[in-house]
Parts: structure tokens; sequence; C-alpha cells
């Protein structure tokens, strides 16, 4: 018996190890980790990592946590053995992955909302709204008034008339566990041996802003109208936010704006803690003249909100900004307010993480041999592509040479809407729809030791075919010990598309076996529609990325004599 299949002791005692290199991190930094072998043994499932983030917003943006929580803050996990410095394990992309794992392995998200700051309502990624999918969350209206939601970013003020509306940013602490194979994220709870491997070290990767943090609605508002090109995309409605509650100027009517306009109120019922806007955004003004496409990008450099007051005994919140829509054309439906994400940067959202704690549920087991043992996990190793926009047919292959593979996961997205100018529309989260327009894949299927799997290839935009799609991501969950709870919308309505995050997927073995790939040469075969010209939104895809999670086992062979041996 492996030390590591021992039952646990009753001597368990919750041990804090503090980041050994600094106090305070910033975006793209490392925090490590060092456990001392002297730990002995971990008990995985009662450890956690525990961090304090500040809000470090210079735009005064109002923020909240990207779909992974606060897991979104880390971009990469390196695990090694301390003594030898063997590396255990290699998590690229550990944000994108942990907030699709947590879409699909959760119905109720209590949970994650209130220990991990997930965003709330979390529900759904997508949805199929003419002309182009765009962000879907349930209740959008209220999303805001979620508690949840305003922790980074609580509003200040707005409790009597006329009182200013502004951002006040503390320090917040969330918790989470570390989701990886070492600390058997993906098997059956053991005891970590710890000593037996000499250590670890955990070295954590920072993501870069735009990957830590979302905007909410006022995203979506943004998506709703093309701010890019400084046009109106074709659709020209408010978002859902924006509905029936944006659009009364001081000299313009209902949905309405004159060019000498620079006040603009959001109708009750709107609360302090409802409002997205705050002073000091950077914000653009957009809508129709008739069939003319305005903005107020095309005759003012630059608008600043300079006020945000409740007024009329709080029934009705105003927006001031620093100028007015000028030249020659108002707007007469359809107005708009949103932030202008054309000049939000990373240095415009930025954060600060403190009071880094990793909090380890340590066991004393019985004495037990700890020469010629195994220690097996499961882990996964990313494999990354990028798809020509006017390429039809498409064929990528999956360079794993795992010997103990489980499953294959594999995603897509835009790279173009990955950065700070897409904050709450980030693709890096949300990807791409088999149907959405400017993607369009219109079969797939995996090709892996000369066969298909499955049986022939699918076209995961019909209805017929979206169930193949999930019939397999069931079963490759299956291979990770997770029962999937939560596929997305099961609405009629939402027959058609996909509304948790687009995956398709392989079982490769299940139960006990595993599939060796070393040979194998797996690959992806896809084709598309050829019109992959735009998102319809008037912004070009000009290229999508693949991105494959190839999970498999990890055999660690420890010898007292010859020390630590890996087989993948």
């Amino acid at each position: 018996m492996s030390k590591s299949d021992a039952q646990s002791s009753t001597n368990a005692k919750l041990l804090s190890v503090i980041a050994e290199n600094g106090t305070e991190f910033r975006p793209n930094q490392k925090i490590i980790y060092n456990l001392d072998p002297s730990i002995g043994w971990i008990k995985t499932k009662e450890s956690y990592l525990v961090f304090d983030i500040l809000n470090y917003s210079t735009s005064n943006m109002r923020l909240m946590l990207g779909e992974a929580g606060i897991s979104s803050i880390i971009k990469r996990v390196d695990i090694y053995s301390r003594e030898s410095g063997l590396l255990l394990e290699t998590l690229q992309d550990y944000n994108k992955w942990t907030a699709t794992q947590m879409q699909y392995a959760n119905d109720d998200k209590t949970n994650i909302i209130n220990m991990e700051g997930v965003p709330a309502p979390s529900n759904q990624s997508k949805s199929a709204i003419v002309p182009a999918p765009r962000v879907y969350r349930p209740s959008m209206r209220k999303f805001w008034s979620e508690p949840a939601n305003g922790r980074c970013s609580p509003m200040a003020g707005g409790v009597a008339d006329g009182d200013t509306i502004s951002p006040a940013y503390t320090s917040v602490r969330f918790i989470t566990p570390l989701r990886c194979g070492i600390f058997r994220e993906w098997d059956d709870e053991k005891l970590i041996p710890v000593l037996m491997l000499g250590g670890l070290r955990v070295e954590l990767t920072l993501a870069p802003p735009s990957e830590a943090w979302t905007t909410g609605e006022t995203g979506i508002v943004n998506r709703a109208v093309n701010n890019y090109s400084d046009t109106v995309d074709s659709n020209g409605s408010p978002s859902p936010f924006a509905l029936n509650k944006i659009g009364f100027g001081a000299t313009g009517g209902n949905g309405q704006c004159a060019t000498t306009d620079n006040e603009f109120t959001m109708l009750a019922p709107c609360r302090a803690g409802d409002c997205p806007f705050a002073v000091g955004n950077k914000v653009v003004i957009t809508g129709f003249n008739g069939a003319t496409a305005v903005s107020s990008k095309d005759t003012t450099a630059n608008l600043t909100i300079t006020q945000v007051e409740r007024v009329d005994a709080g029934d009705t919140i105003k927006i001031t900004t620093s100028a007015t829509l000028g030249g020659a054309t108002a707007i007469t439906s359809a107005l708009t307010i949103s932030y202008d994400m054309d000049l939000i940067t990373d240095a415009d959202v930025d954060y600060r993480i403190t009071n880094c704690e990793f909090r380890i549920m340590r066991e004393d087991p019985p004495n037990v041999p700890m020469k010629n043992t195994e220690y097996i996990y499961t882990t996964y190793d990313l494999f990354r592509d990028t798809i020509p926009q006017n390429q039809v047919n498409f064929t990528t292959d999956i360079t794993s040479t795992s010997s103990q593979a489980l499953s294959l996961f594999t995603m897509y997205e835009n790279p173009s809407e990955t950065d700070a100018h897409y904050l709450g529309l980030n693709n890096y989260y949300q990807g791409l729809t088999a149907g959405e327009t400017g993607f369009s894949m219109n079969s797939v299927v995996y090709f892996i030791n000369n066969k298909l799997y499955p049986l022939r290839a699918y076209d995961p935009r019909t209805v017929g075919d979206k169930v193949i799609t999930q019939n397999e991501l069931v079963k490759a969950w299956g291979t990770l010990n997770i029962t999937p709870k939560c596929l997305g919308s099961a609405t009629s309505a939402d027959s058609t598309i996909y509304t948790n995050r687009f995956l398709h997927a392989r079982e490769l073995a299940r139960g006990q076996a595993v599939f060796n790939l070393q040979n194998a040469e797996p690959q992806i075969r896809m084709t598309f529609v050829n019109n992959r010209s735009n998102n319809g939104c008037g912004r070009p895809i000009t290229s999508s990325s693949v991105f494959t999670f190839c999970f498999s086992k990890r055999t660690l062979k420890i010898d007292g004599d010859s020390g630590l041996t890996l087989l993948q």
C-alpha cells in the first residue's frame, strides 16, 4: 500500500503558508508558495487559497471579477518538487478552464458566487440575438443590483437628493481551491505525500487585467452599438440595461439627444447600486437620426462623466458629461450611453493582490513503507492552433505524446476580442459558438489512430447534431469524475444554440483504462461556411484560435534511493 492510500488520522491541523516572494502582487507577476517536506501529508479537499483583491482602476470603472471568480486572476499554475526541481504539473490558461468547468459542473452557483466571487447570475454566456450572438446573462437589468457583483467596486453616495455617486474601492477577500492534478481536482481524494515528494513549490502566474475583470451590462451596451468604427450596427438597438432607462436629454425627448445636450437621466427604478457609471468614466453616446447612425465620436474627441447624482427624491439618476454631442446631427432614436472601450487599456483596469495564503489541511497518517511506491494523478496539457480567416477546410494536429490519455476538450475564440477593449465581452471566457457569424463551423470530427471519433463528422449547429455534441461532452466529463449538472439553457428557444461556452469533446478511455496517444497522431478535422468575414457587428474575425485540453494520467514513481520519476 502506498502511503498516499493510507487512511488519514484524526490528527489534522490547518496550516497557513504565506507567499514567500512578497506581500503585494500585480498583474503578470508570480505568487510563490513553498510547502516544506515537514508538512508531511495534505488533505486536498480541505485545503484552499486565500486572496485579498483591490480594484485599482484609474478610470473609475465599475468592475467585477471575471467568469472564473477570484481564479480569473490566475493565468498559469506550475508545481515542482521542491528538493529535486522536477516539474510535476503545468496548467496553462488556468482561469479559462476553471470558468468553463464551473459552467458545466454547477447548477446551483451559490457557493462559487459567495466564496469565489463568480458574477451572479452566471448561468449562460451566449445567446442567439440577431444580428450576432452577444453576452447573455439572466436578469441583466438587475445585474448590478446583485449584492455579490458590487463587492469589488461598490457605489458611494446617492442616498439623498443631489448626492454625487462615485466608486468606493476597498480590498475584498475571496477563497478558492487550487484546481490542479497534484491536489486531486479530477481524482478521488487521497492524501498528498508532500514528504515523499521532497516538498512542493507552487507558482501562480497572475493574469492581465482584461482577464481578471468584467464590466457587466455596460459591455453589452457597447456590443450592441458598434463603437469601434464610429458607427452603429444595423440592428441599432440599445442593450437590455439601456432599454427604457437612458435617453432623456435636457432638451431632447424620450430616447432623443439634441446636439447641445450633456445631461442624461436613468429613470426609476434605479438605485445607486444599479448604476454602472461613475465620475471619470470615458463614455460614448450613440444612436440614430432616422436611418443615419450618429456617434459622439464623430464630432467630439472624448466624453468624460463629470457628475452622477440622484435627483427627484432618489427616483432618477442624472449623468452629466464633459461635452455635448456637438455637430449638426441630433439623435432621434435608440440613444445609448456606454463605456468608450476604444479608450480603455490594461492600465485603466488594474488590480492588486495582498494577504496571500495557502491554507493547508495537514494530516499525519500511520507509518507505512516510503520506498517503491507511486502517486497517480490527472492533469491536462493545452494545445493551441490558429485557423486562418478564409480557410474553409482545416485540420489541426494535437501533438500530445501522452501514453495515459483520458479525454479531449476543444474550444474556440476570436483572438482580437481578448484585450481590455472587450471587458465583459471577453472572448477569452465566452469563446465562439459553432454557428456564430464570422465563425460558422458546419462540421467537426476527431481523427485518432486512423479512425473517426465519433463515427462521422457532424454539424454542431443543428438541433439533431447538438445532441451528439452534448452526449460526447457528458462522456468526456465523466473521465474527470465530473457529472455535468448544467449543459446550458434547457428552454425550447435555445434548442439551436449553446448557452454555455461551446465545447466539443471526446472520451478516450473509461473506468481504469487509458489511451496511448504516442503514435496515434490525433487530429481535429473541421469545415466552415465560406462567409467568415466579420462577427455581425462590423468587426472582423481575421482568424480564430482553437484550444484543445488533453487530460491524462501522470504516474510519479517514488523511490527512496533513486528519487522521483515522472511517467506521462
